[in-house]
């Protein structure tokens, strides 16, 4: 046997073996766009109906002071002794819209929190049951600069999240 054959043996065993080694530690890696589930959920759809309810709400209280402080500064305007009252009436306004401003803010934020959670685990419950190594999230802020489409499993995940969504 030559050391030409010999050589071209070698090689060809250690080439077949690096391929074989790249096919057993292949990672299964895929991506979701996380605006798109986040958008398109059904958890999300239901507690933005929510918030929205609980802001009208509010809205309707602040809007019925709103009313009363416009309904006594008409009658009072040249009432001296109801100006104090009026001025009362006025702050306390304020001091509701003000407060109703930032508990919207807080119920936006917690609302928001809880649908990221609620898709989350789903994500990670949806990865361990597709023996997934990685499941990367795109969200247009530079967390992933290119993925090929044949990667993203956001339609797929996306069912997944909201058919558990309607059977939790």
């Amino acid at each position: 046997m030559s050391w030409k054959t010999i050589l071209f043996g070698v090689l060809m065993t250690v080439l077949a073996g690096g391929v074989i080694y790249l096919i057993v530690t292949q990672k299964k890696v895929a991506y979701v766009d996380n605006v798109y589930l986040f958008e398109n959920s059904k958890v999300k759809k239901e507690l933005f109906e929510k918030f929205e309810a609980d802001k009208k709400t509010r809205k309707a209280i602040l809007d019925s002071l709103k009313l009363e402080v416009e309904t006594l500064i008409n009658s009072s305007e040249k009432d001296e002794a109801n100006r104090l009252k009026v001025e009362q009436m006025r702050e306390a306004y304020f001091y509701r819209e003000q407060k109703f401003n930032e508990e919207l803010k807080v119920l936006s934020n917690n609302y928001e929190d809880k649908i990221w959670r609620y898709i989350n685990d789903k994500i990670s419950i949806y990865g361990k049951d597709n023996n997934y190594d990685y499941l990367l999230g795109a969200n247009g802020q530079g967390s992933i600069m290119f993925a090929s489409d044949k990667e993203n499993i956001s339609e797929v995940v996306l069912k997944y999240i909201n058919d558990k969504y309607e059977g939790d």
